[in-house]
């Protein structure tokens, strides 16, 4: 009670700056102030399953996940929003301009995402896409190990760094969807491997693109021993 008085009265005297704009407040639990959550991107009702992207296919999978030669080794893929407008830029000053603030609303957003997606199973524990050392020396931090701590605090589970990045696989976007499952092939090992036996896990991180850095990192977890992996993101691409 202490703790949310001192709370209130921060917030009184000091009120919460939107972590989008920076220049209006927020008053309610969307953590966004009420003129960018009116510019905020939305999936549509109907997502795919294994991408978490928009589904027009009357299947549970849509047309691209349907023409992937091998399947994903993941049970589900959940996004909160699509990679555009204003999500962007949040993911961007998130994961490259050190502005962690935005790191509670990102959260809280992917777990109500993660809520809403119907036939969800259960997860045992959180964790997430490590960075190589030398990225994580020069970032200073691992916008995903941010991200999946929130989550598992919200879902009420442990959250544990899991994998590690044994060489450096340097930046993806400007790759082709083969060269970056080559340039991701083999780069994780898991830590702790009897942790994972049978294990239901939930792996974290900012954006799915091709998945398959995602790919990498759960077919590391499941030959380690996990029973099951799913996959949480921000944003599908």
């Amino acid at each position: 009670m202490f703790s949310r008085l001192l709370h209130t009265i921060a917030d009184f005297l000091a009120p919460p700056i939107c972590p989008l704009c920076r220049q209006d407040i927020f008053l309610d639990a969307s953590g966004i102030c009420e003129a960018c959550q009116a510019t905020l991107p939305q999936m549509p009702e109907r997502r795919c399953r294994l991408c978490g992207g928009p589904n027009d296919s009357h299947l549970e999978i849509c047309g691209d996940c349907a023409r992937l030669e091998d399947t994903p080794p993941w049970q589900v893929a959940v996004a909160a929003f699509p990679f555009s407008g204003p999500v962007r830029r949040a993911i961007h000053a998130f994961k490259y301009q050190g502005q962690l603030a935005l790191a509670p609303f990102l959260a809280h957003r992917m777990v109500e995402e993660w809520h809403r997606t119907s036939a969800l199973p259960n997860i045992d524990m959180v964790t997430h896409i490590p960075l190589h050392l030398w990225r994580f020396l020069n970032r200073g931090y691992n916008q995903a190990a941010i991200l999946a701590n929130l989550v598992a605090k919200q879902l009420g589970v442990p959250e544990r760094t899991l994998l590690t990045r044994t060489r450096s696989t340097g930046q993806q976007a400007r790759l082709s969807p083969d060269a970056r499952r080559r340039n991701v092939a083999k780069a994780f090992q898991p830590l702790f491997p009897k942790r994972l036996r049978g294990l239901n896990l939930l792996l974290i991180d900012d954006v799915f693109t091709t998945g398959a850095t995602l790919t990498a990192a759960a077919k590391t977890l499941l030959k380690a021993g996990a029973g099951q992996v799913s996959i949480l993101t921000i944003a599908k691409d």
